[in-house]
């Protein structure tokens, strides 16, 4: 960066033209005329670069003038750096992905409807590190903590119904695995977000038992039930491969979501339709906000010797020159 300390001092520069403007005022109002017997002694006269040869003064004045007003409004190189600081949160997303996800009260179903609001809730959280784990019957790890939220998303896009290859609902055993992601992570905001349609069914921990060992690590869980509670439109396929919709329901435990995220510090919601889930997400989104703490510091190096010296040296010549070589007689 290149800058002016003292900026006020550039006005200065208007004697510039007003400097000039008096010499000629004064030149044109000394010129006379003086008569030749001869006009042979014109045709001998000074060519243009000795007629100019008088003006010189002037010129190095106004340089000079010029440079020493640089100098005074103190030109300044140098750059300025930002430092910023910034305590982001560990979240951990754990999505059911049992086969009452392919619930089509959301749109196009709930599993996708949850990838949909997951991805614009990563996207707008670039200074945290997010990982995802993944659930039906037993829990696993899709992505670890990563702030290559890239990788995370595509790898969250590619999540399917049935991935797990167990049938079932373990919230106890999934929240234990996203415990065991956050429980090494350096920083103090750590939290899990839990989205899940059904009940506990299966697995070796019950959700509470896993609500206690997260909040004795100080993690907090965000629990979302998603679905209608009435009958549920599913894809069906019969013996014959082809798809059929048929009614079902599927009943979420809302208080045993209530009582591990009551537990935990954190909150349980319900989200009946895509409207409300990207709501909820919002909500989340709000109240966990990191911290981010920027300091600005400039160091800049002074020019203005560089206009300074010159200045005065085209003055000094300008000395020189007006009592020497271009003295006016009186």
């Amino acid at each position: 960066m290149t800058r002016f300390a003292d900026p006020l001092f550039l006005f200065l520069l208007l004697l510039i033209p007003l400097l000039i403007w008096q010499y000629i005022a004064k030149a044109g109002a000394r010129q006379g005329s003086i008569l030749f017997s001869d006009l042979g002694l014109v045709k001998k006269g000074r060519p243009g670069s000795a007629r100019l040869f008088p003006h010189l003064p002037i010129v190095l004045r106004a340089a000079a003038l010029l440079l020493l007003i640089l100098a005074l409004a103190r030109p300044q190189s140098g750059s300025t750096f930002r430092e910023i600081t910034s305590r982001g949160v560990d979240i951990m997303m754990c999505l059911d992905t049992s086969t009452s996800m392919e619930g089509m009260d959301l749109k196009p179903n709930r599993l996708e409807a949850a990838k949909v609001v997951s991805d614009a809730f990563v996207k707008a959280r670039p200074n945290d590190r997010i990982g995802l784990v993944v659930f039906a019957g037993i829990a696993l790890t899709k992505c670890p903590l990563t702030t290559d939220h890239n990788a995370l998303i595509n790898l969250m896009n590619s999540v399917e119904i049935g991935e797990t290859q167990a049938n079932g609902t373990a919230i106890g055993d999934a929240v234990a695995t996203c415990i065991n992601r956050l429980k090494k992570a350096p920083g103090k905001n750590r939290i899990i977000i839990l989205l899940t349609d059904g009940r506990n069914n299966v697995g070796e921990l019950t959700p509470q038992t896993a609500a206690k060992l997260a909040k004795a690590m100080g993690i907090k869980i965000y629990a979302i039930g998603v679905g209608t509670t009435g009958d549920v439109p599913y894809p069906f396929k019969d013996e014959l491969g082809r798809i059929r919709i048929i009614m079902g329901r599927e009943p979420i435990d809302e208080k045993t979501l209530t009582e591990i995220a009551e537990e935990t510090g954190g909150l349980a919601f319900r989200a009946e339709d895509n409207a409300s889930l990207e709501e909820v997400y919002n909500r989340i989104n709000t109240m966990e906000k990191h911290e981010i703490k920027t300091r600005e510091f400039s160091q800049y190096t002074e020019l203005y010797t560089y206009f300074l010296w010159p200045g005065l040296l085209l003055l000094l010549v300008e000395f020189i020159l007006t009592r020497t070589f271009l003295r006016e007689l009186p």
